[in-house]
């Protein structure tokens, strides 16, 4: 399933986004959608990313439409934890036409790795409850008050 995350440009203006917590890897599953003012019909919508550690990434959206563009995020940019902080920009082949719009987003751990599943099978609880209550059943009423107390 695709997760779409809007965002509405305005070069003249400004982003208006909701900040976002993508979880680490989580690629092919999430596609930036830019909803633009201007009209970028025949001109490219590029997004810088910089993540936590100093790499950079320079990525062409695909146009949907007039005002419209489409960006799958690939694995790279959410390989690390931490702020993804990003620029968004139309391009007319390779001349910048606007000022970068800047935004940025979360990228967190995913807490299902490594998890252990939840179940009330305790394997090894219930193999110590069985010995601890053969060890009971071994003793008498009087030896077993005495083995409690650490006389034996």
């Amino acid at each position: 399933m695709i997760k779409y995350i809007d965002f509405k440009v305005d070069f003249q203006k400004a982003i208006r986004y909701t900040p976002e917590k993508i979880v680490k890897g989580d690629y092919s599953s999430i596609v930036f959608r830019f909803t633009t003012e201007q009209d970028i019909s025949d001109h490219t919508l590029r997004v810088a990313f910089e993540l936590e550690d100093g790499s950079n990434f320079l990525l062409d959206a695909v146009n949907e439409d007039s005002n419209t563009a489409l960006l799958e995020i690939p694995t790279g940019v959410l390989s690390l934890i931490g702020t993804v902080n990003c620029q968004v920009s139309l391009y007319d082949n390779d001349s910048r036409l606007t000022n970068p719009v800047g935004f940025y987003f979360f990228v967190v751990d995913d807490f299902s790795d490594g998890a252990i599943e939840a179940s009330d099978n305790v394997p090894i609880l219930t193999d110590l409850i069985q010995q601890v209550n053969t060890i009971i059943d071994t003793f008498d009423g009087a030896t077993w008050e005495i083995f409690k107390e650490g006389v034996i």
